[in-house]
């Protein structure tokens, strides 16, 4: 005779017999909402740069017009020492390049100013300097030569200029006056109708200290043989 089947252990976890079911609520462990966690990194992420714009722009304008690249080089150091923008070097170069400019151009004035870049012969340099003289100045050593004898130049007039300061710019003025003035009356000629060119020595500044005012015209002959007084006439 067979025994009937054993009944299964009753549930410890099971609820009371009678209670339905509940539904999990929030409360319960199953169901909270994850905890979320800042995550960490083990670097920071790196500082963006200072801004370079200014001094950039000094270093460019430095090549263009070194005047505003000197206040924009300081404005840039005065950023860059402040921590608000950078180029700190651009700066500095931007500076000296001004400065090399600002030497150059200090040089070229003060070279103006003494005459260095005149055009005028100076007495000095003048080989004949009476009227009528003649002068080879294509030789090895410029000299004085008789007229009929191929020469370069023709003295023609000598003036005196005035006393007082030195005329500086204005003495070519007074120079071409002069020469042009009394060019038709030694030739026989106006300048405008003949084919010779006319130049002149005048004093430099150092001349003129020590009392030297003469301007020296003289006819330029292109290796002419004979004289041009009155070749016109």
């Amino acid at each position: 005779m067979s025994q009937p089947p054993s009944e299964p252990p009753p549930d410890p976890f099971a609820p009371p017999s009678g209670t339905p079911p509940q539904p999990p609520t929030w409360q319960d462990p199953v169901w909270q909402q994850p905890a979320w966690h800042q995550a960490t990194y083990p670097y920071a992420p790196p500082p963006q740069p200072p801004s370079t714009t200014l001094a950039i722009a000094a270093f460019v304008t430095a090549f263009l017009c070194f005047p505003a690249a000197i206040v924009l080089g300081i404005m840039a150091l005065v950023q860059a020492r402040q921590g608000r923008a950078g180029g700190r070097g651009f700066a500095i170069a931007a500076l000296a390049i001004s400065g090399v400019w600002v030497a150059v151009v200090a040089v070229v004035v003060a070279l103006g100013v003494s005459g260095a870049f005149d055009d005028t012969n100076h007495v000095s340099d003048a080989v004949a300097t009476q009227v009528g003289q003649c002068a080879d100045t294509d030789a090895l050593t410029p000299h004085i030569v008789p007229c009929y004898r191929p020469h370069e130049e023709e003295v023609y007039w000598v003036e005196l200029l005035r006393t007082g300061p030195y005329p500086g710019s204005d003495l070519d003025m007074l120079a071409d006056e002069a020469c042009s003035a009394h060019y038709a009356d030694y030739v026989g000629q106006a300048y405008d109708d003949s084919g010779l060119d006319y130049e002149w020595y005048a004093p430099s500044r150092d001349e003129w200290r020590a009392d030297e005012r003469r301007v020296i015209c003289v006819i330029s002959t292109d290796a002419t043989v004979g004289t041009v007084r009155n070749t016109a006439r």
